[in-house]
């Protein structure tokens, strides 16, 4: 969103020195490329990796349903950003008469909506980094997978008692 920033506040300082009776902007359209090529690259990241931590670390039983979970937090994503730009119109309307969103974008202040994003997405990223920095990954709850989805009973035996056999040494250990 920073690039789109910088790619909106280009295009509305070409817009202003053109006047004020402009149907077209001179200015490539290749401008946008590379918000778009980010923006795409980020999602891809964030959605495999989202869904890949709910896979991986769901109980087998709940697989499902973090499938559900992932695609229920896009669709909230969606939801939201309708929301602030409701918002966004709501409160910035009443400002000297001019909108961040204006009908017409090239005399609005697109670039300070832009910036919103990229402000609330750090603080999401902060957030994100605390939470990292927390999370323990439990080794335990992946052995127990295991001997659920084992079908021979005597690997279920061995990896029942290699699991119980770790454990108790971990006890002595401390």
């Amino acid at each position: 969103m920073v690039i789109a920033t910088f790619a909106k506040a280009k295009m509305i300082n070409v817009a202003n020195s053109m006047g004020e009776n402009l149907t077209t902007l001179l200015i490539s359209c290749f401008i946008l490329i590379p918000q778009f090529f980010f923006g795409g690259v980020a999602e891809s990241f964030t959605y495999s990796g989202q869904l890949g931590f709910f896979i991986t670390r769901a109980p087998k039983g709940m697989k499902a349903m973090s499938t559900v979970l992932f695609l229920l937090t896009i669709g909230f994503e969606f939801f939201v950003s309708s929301l602030l730009v409701i918002i966004v119109k709501q409160v910035t309307g009443t400002q000297n008469g001019t909108t961040w969103l204006a009908s017409n974008i090239n005399y609005g202040k697109l670039y300070y909506f832009y910036a919103l994003p990229a402000v609330l997405s750090s603080i999401n990223y902060i957030f994100f980094v605390l939470c990292a920095i927390w999370y323990v990954k439990k080794k335990h709850g992946i052995q127990i997978e295991s001997i659920v989805s084992s079908s021979d009973e005597k690997e279920k035996y061995a990896m029942e008692m290699e699991s119980t056999l770790a454990a108790s040494a971990k006890k002595d250990h401390k």
